[in-house]
């Protein structure tokens, strides 16, 4: 059996799957209204479909945040070696190696 509700007024109809894709007159309002297709249902997801879901989602979201958290560290690094740098620079070539070493700089060969 095929259960729908009529788009005039709203009434619940029936009839046979065997009748699928056919006109028929609303008992209600007498509207004419095509019998739908017969739908097949989806079973509910069970807990080892959400289990399956849950073991891809946790290492992609693991992989996202690792990718930001990586750029936040190597933005901090380069960072840091270009105000080393800088410093450096700033001091001249005939900066001591303690201020190289305190600014993170380069060292010069």
């Amino acid at each position: 059996m095929i259960r729908w509700n009529c788009r005039q007024c709203g009434e619940g109809l029936e009839a046979p799957q065997s009748m699928a894709g056919q006109m028929l007159a609303c008992a209600a309002c007498k509207a004419t209204v095509r019998i739908p297709a017969a739908t097949v249902e989806r079973p509910a997801p069970t807990s080892s479909t959400r289990r399956t879901a849950v073991l891809i989602a946790a290492p992609v979201v693991a992989l996202v945040l690792g990718y930001f958290a990586g750029r936040e560290h190597l933005k901090y690094e380069l960072r840091s070696a270009l105000e080393g740098v800088g410093r450096a620079l700033s001091d001249g070539p005939g900066a001591s190696e303690s201020t190289v070493e305190q600014t993170g700089g380069w060292q010069r060969r």
